[in-house]
């Protein structure tokens, strides 16, 4: 028995028309559940069918009444429509003569309810399959996928090899997500601040050494990581093809960089008069008023583009339009990096060249990364070099 005799296809076809979301992937979910052995039954092969079906492609509670629904539609639809025998009008003259009772062999569409099953007669119908109903699965059942399913897996297969290995990793970035997190901390500027909690065992020994006895131990301020960081990314035009990079750049910062404080800001090309709250561009912050709220002593600002280098192009009002807000980022705090995501090597005879002598430019891998971390710490980009 092949797939194309049973009511899946239709099945599947009337659950996504009624919303269900179901994609080719939980087609094949089900071929390959039947072909294993699953939802197959002699004594009930509705029921094994139904609550194989329900389990791969039921998500909720609240879809469960409509895919019953469904299921017995397809399921009535499936069934071959029950002949009704309609007697023949008889003649009065036909009266006085016997009808002879049907025999099985002369009626084999009308049941004999004469007398009660014997229960080996009950065995051997549990035990041998109905040929009647197109949901028996007998031994040799073949299960075959639909050819617009196999041309659809057939595609699927060849994109992800075209894809390549690579692609099927989850740290696929020049730099891994832990590589980024452990980069991160190395951005500190511990102040002592709060309450004298901490032991300062130098100072304890000394005092010890002097009187000779332990009177009271000394306690200092803990130290208190005050960097104040401020990230900008780039979005839309030639940064679509960065946006997980900047995704992975924002949580290790924020979420995993164990920084003071930290405030995340958007743009596109070059901050004008605004800088934005959100990837869409909507909900924006005037500029100067976001600089107003940079710490100049411990903030530190991380700006996250590609300076025209991703697509080559060297644009004179980029270049000023960018001069112009690093002058006015600079008056405010010193600690400033740009992390391109485009190698150096592509940086010469595009915009980005030029903004990387107005400013430290560093490249998005490891090494960057870590070259950023010394110069927001105050070294110069040469030193960070070295």
């Amino acid at each position: 028995m092949k797939v194309k005799d049973l009511p899946l296809r239709n099945l599947f076809e009337k659950l996504r028309s009624v919303g269900f979301v179901l994609g080719v992937d939980d087609y094949d979910l089900l071929l390959r559940a039947l072909m294993g052995g699953f939802g197959v039954s002699a004594t009930e092969p509705e029921a094994a069918l139904k609550q194989l079906c329900e389990t791969l492609w039921v998500k909720s509670e609240g879809d469960r009444p409509l895919f019953n629904r469904c299921f017995d539609d397809c399921i009535s639809e499936s069934r071959p429509e029950s002949r009704v025998i309609t007697p023949s009008p008889v003649e009065p003259s036909d009266i006085s003569e016997p009808i002879p009772s049907p025999t099985p062999s002369e009626s084999p569409d009308v049941e004999s309810t004469s007398s009660e099953p014997t229960p080996s007669e009950l065995a051997d119908l549990e035990s041998t399959p109905s040929e009647s109903t197109p949901l028996d699965f007998p031994s040799d059942v073949t299960l075959e996928m639909p050819d617009e399913v196999r041309v659809k897996k057939t595609k699927e297969r060849e994109l992800e090899e075209k894809a390549g290995a690579l692609f099927r990793f989850r740290d696929y970035l020049p730099v891994s997500e832990r590589e980024m997190k452990q980069t991160w901390r190395y951005l500190r500027r511990p102040l002592r601040e709060g309450a004298a909690t901490e032991l300062d065992v130098e100072q304890t020994v000394v005092q010890v050494a002097q009187r000779g006895f332990l009177l009271d131990p000394v306690l200092v301020a803990p130290r208190v990581n005050r960097v104040e960081l401020t990230l900008l990314l780039d979005v839309d035009g030639s940064m679509v093809a960065f946006h997980r990079l900047g995704e992975r750049l924002q949580s290790t910062a924020i979420g995993g960089g164990r920084l003071g404080r930290s405030h995340l800001y958007y743009f596109h090309n070059c901050p004008l008069d605004f800088l934005y709250h959100d990837r869409t561009l909507t909900d924006y912050s005037p500029l100067d008023q976001v600089l107003r709220g940079l710490s100049p002593r411990h903030g530190a600002v991380v700006i996250f583009s590609d300076g025209g280098a991703a697509r080559g192009g060297d644009s004179e009002e980029r270049l000023e339009m960018t001069a112009v807000f690093l002058e006015r980022l600079r008056s405010r705090v010193d600690s400033v990096v740009w992390v391109n995501p485009m190698p150096p090597e592509r940086w010469q005879g595009t915009t980005a060249a030029a903004i990387a002598l107005r400013v430290p430019m560093v490249g998005c891998d490891r090494r960057g990364l870590q070259r950023a971390m010394k110069i927001l710490k105050g070294r110069s980009l040469v030193e960070a070099m070295q």
